[in-house]
């Protein structure tokens, strides 16, 4: 049987959330039954993706007008006259359903970020943003989420039937790594926006370095904010520290005593999974997905979003209570065996191309 030939296309090549959700699904597809082409900008997703071998096309997707990256991307789908388009995020999305707008039946979205606390500073792009999403999940067969909270978001917002919701819960890989003795840190990995909250634990760490003077925090990622928080940072304490980006940051997440994940909105919360697949617990707001993947007082904490001295509660309970966050970290590793492996998510995603697949060659 021939393989089924998918095209992957996302408008971020960047190393964050989605991106690696998709690299997580490219390296570990079944190649035996499906080609896959990717599509995306320059940067890491297209450089990891051709190290594993896999047919990258490089298209800038620029901005929602950019005319000349919907015809390129409709040149590449009239070329290689793909069985399923996957398109990855509202950028992607909207571009995609223009260049496909004859395909809908082969097309499947998947939504990244949105749920009900996810907002962008400017309104205005907020609401242009939401239409085209609108738009996009209209002319789809077949919409994924990380969580069930986007799901119900976008049933509740724009009216989707829920059955043609399906959520595929992100998936990271295991690690081979000693496991080495924690040092007197804390962490944070993530894009340094507004939607990430690392202000709020800038201000939580100023309590945390009263009781526990010892400890310090290390911050890995790089985002429109950074100026700012490392400014502020600055102002509290002489033990937060800015890393950038990181790729080998499981090394960080092994030798910390914890991850923070103080967001205002998560879809899902991948950094989480770094956390649970090295035996960490987690403090995180419950928002979005994070409760999903976090369970209240089993595998971490807790506690409300935009709240710094709660963060600070929690982040000094554990490092006071060091035999319970170590019993929490334990749990999230079962937790993730359980639920959130890179097999368990890679094999979900290929029912449903399979699925969708067998739809389409039938009604041909």
């Amino acid at each position: 049987m021939a393989k089924m030939k998918v095209f992957e296309i996302i408008a971020d090549s960047s190393l964050s959330g989605a991106p690696l959700h998709l690299w997580t699904l490219l390296k570990k597809i079944d190649k035996s039954q499906f080609s896959i082409t990717l599509i995306c900008p320059c940067g890491w997703l297209a450089d990891e993706a051709e190290k594993l071998g896999i047919i990258t096309v490089k298209i800038p997707f620029k901005g929602f007008t950019d005319y000349s990256s919907i015809a390129k991307l409709k040149k590449e789908i009239e070329r290689l006259n793909p069985d399923i388009i996957h398109l990855h995020g509202i950028r992607a999305g909207w571009l995609g359903v223009l260049a496909a707008r004859r395909l809908k039946n082969r097309i499947i979205y998947t939504e990244h970020l949105y749920t009900k606390t996810y907002h962008l500073e400017s309104r205005l792009r907020e609401w242009a943003q939401l239409r085209g999403l609108s738009y996009i999940l209209k002319n789809v067969r077949t919409i994924l989420t990380p969580s069930n909270a986007v799901k119900e978001f976008l049933a509740d917002k724009f009216g989707i039937n829920k059955r043609k919701i399906i959520v595929v819960y992100n998936g990271l890989e295991d690690v081979q790594i000693d496991r080495i003795k924690e040092e007197e840190k804390i962490g944070f990995i993530g894009s340094l926006n507004i939607q990430k909250g690392v202000d709020d634990l800038t201000k939580a760490f100023s309590r945390v370095k009263k009781a526990h003077p010892e400890i310090s925090l290390e911050i890995i990622g790089d985002g429109p904010l950074k100026r700012e928080l490392k400014e502020k940072a600055r102002k509290i304490s002489n033990k937060i520290y800015f890393l950038g980006t990181k790729k080998d940051f499981w090394k960080y997440i092994n030798r910390w005593k914890m991850v923070i994940m103080p967001s205002h909105s998560e879809s899902f919360g991948q950094t989480a999974l770094g956390a649970a697949i090295l035996r960490k617990p987690v403090v995180a707001t419950d928002v979005g997905g994070l409760p999903e993947v976090v369970k209240d007082h089993k595998t971490g904490l807790l506690v409300k979003a935009c709240n710094p001295k709660s963060l600070a509660q929690a982040i000094n309970y554990l490092l006071e209570h060091e035999n319970e966050a170590k019993e929490m970290g334990e749990r999230g590793r079962l937790r993730y065996e359980k639920l959130f492996t890179a097999e368990k998510m890679v094999n979900r995603t290929e029912e449903i191309y399979q699925r969708l697949g067998v739809y389409e060659f039938n009604k041909i």
